[in-house]
């Protein structure tokens, strides 16, 4: 069954990679240097919003409180939308409280990825489904299922929902990296991983996820929902702040725009914990053109024990290496690190881009994605002195050090990376 899933992966990945949408990346709005960061985010159609300051949390333990106390708060419905879900012993509190919820009348509804049987992370042995939470009322929708009979149609398998984040009454938003599974929500020490979630108020941001998941459910699912079951929020005093939305989903492909047009404005400096970053030959282009213009351009690639991603990697650095860019690889240490799984971006010490999309190939053209711009300087200082503790800790990959690593054998887990990680 694996074999087949991951040849019907590569097949239809080969076929889709002509429809690459990273030439935004080189070309357009993203390379006019005319306009500056808001200017180009309006022209392309960014969404702005007024949100209250973000408070992030790094730990999952952390999160899963906070969570809890979004969902326990909830009086008119609860959205949330994650890759990885299932039910394991770190995640019970939430999902009984969701099914509480559900079962006092409010709404609840849930969309998680049909790759979570396929998990490769620790959360593999933690898993039960979370198809009995029907039972209570939660509408629950598993997006694009492995199965035979979807591979007639193989853009069934190789887009995949990405996005995590909760909307709860309109206007309480989290999003970031994590999921709801025990990868996420467990413990660092025992197979937890090092990731963000970002929770503020924002009535716009919520409704524009709302219309945006409308769209998405009704669009995917035979439980039809209407606009009146989520009613609008009003907006609070402490919403004084502005951000650029970026939705991806379905056919609308904008990833590679909101990349193109930071990493294409920036002057002085480009932060980035791009998670996987299997780069194409538009995005290796815009990188080189980065450094040609003397940016600073520093990209962390997290140290991963996981054999098939640590090779496919290895076999990416060489390029990235290439390309100018200091590519900062984790120190290994003497004891295991927990896997490094945010996806932030900071430009010039000035902008902020953060949520749930990596720096890759696919998260530009084969998932559903979501991310916001910021530029606040409360948290632009907060996540620069976050990257800074990060790089502390870390090597700078020389070239030579990265070709001795693009190894032949490593080819086909780099194929599978590329459009599979």
């Amino acid at each position: 069954m694996k074999r087949l899933l991951l040849s019907a992966i590569i097949l239809a990945s080969l076929l889709l990679v002509s429809c690459s949408s990273t030439s935004d990346m080189v070309k357009g709005i993203a390379v006019d240097q005319s306009l500056s960061i808001p200017e180009k985010l309006e022209a392309a159609g960014f969404e702005k919003v007024s949100l209250s300051r973000p408070e992030v949390f790094f730990d999952g333990q952390q999160w899963k409180q906070e969570f809890l106390e979004m969902v326990e708060g909830a009086q008119k419905y609860i959205i949330i939308s994650v890759f990885l879900g299932s039910q394991c012993e770190e995640d019970q509190d939430i999902i009984d409280a969701l099914e509480a919820k559900a079962e006092s009348g409010i709404p609840v509804y849930l969309v998680y990825d049909g790759t979570g049987t396929f998990d490769m992370t620790e959360s593999r042995y933690h898993l039960r489904p979370l198809s009995d939470m029907k039972k209570s009322g939660v509408h629950l929708l598993e997006y694009h299922p492995f199965s035979y009979t979807r591979l007639v149609n193989l853009w069934n398998v190789v887009q995949r929902e990405h996005r995590k984040f909760v909307v709860v009454d309109g206007n309480q938003i989290a999003i970031g990296g994590m999921n709801l599974n025990y990868i996420s929500l467990g413990p660092l020490d025992s197979g937890g991983q090092r990731d963000s979630m970002y929770r503020f108020q924002s009535a716009d941001l919520g409704a524009v996820l709302v219309k945006d998941f409308i769209d998405f459910w009704n669009n995917e699912s035979w439980d039809e929902v209407d606009p009146y079951v989520f009613p609008p929020a009003q907006k609070s005093d402490e919403e004084n702040l502005s951000a650029y939305c970026a939705d991806q989903y379905g056919d609308r492909m904008c990833m590679s725009t909101l990349f193109g047009i930071l990493v294409n404005s920036a002057q002085q400096s480009v932060q980035s914990l791009p998670f996987l970053p299997y780069s194409d030959s538009n995005m290796l282009r815009m990188l080189s053109s980065a450094s040609e213009r003397g940016v600073d351009f520093s990209m962390i690639v997290p140290f991963d024990s996981r054999p098939m991603p640590k090779k496919a990697t290895s076999y990416m650095l060489s390029d990235l290496v290439r390309t100018g860019v200091n590519v900062c690889m984790e120190n290994q240490g003497e004891e295991p690190k927990a896997l490094l799984h945010e996806k932030l971006m900071i430009v010039d010490g000035t902008w902020v881009c953060f949520g749930s999309s990596n720096f890759n190939y696919r998260s530009m053209n084969l998932s559903n994605e979501i991310m916001l711009v910021m530029d606040d300087p409360e948290l632009v200082t907060e996540l620069s002195d976050h990257f800074k503790q990060l790089e502390d800790d870390t090597y700078v990959l020389t070239q030579d050090e990265a070709d001795s690593m693009k190894k032949l054998k490593n080819l086909p887990n780099f194929v599978f990376g590329f459009f599979g990680g």
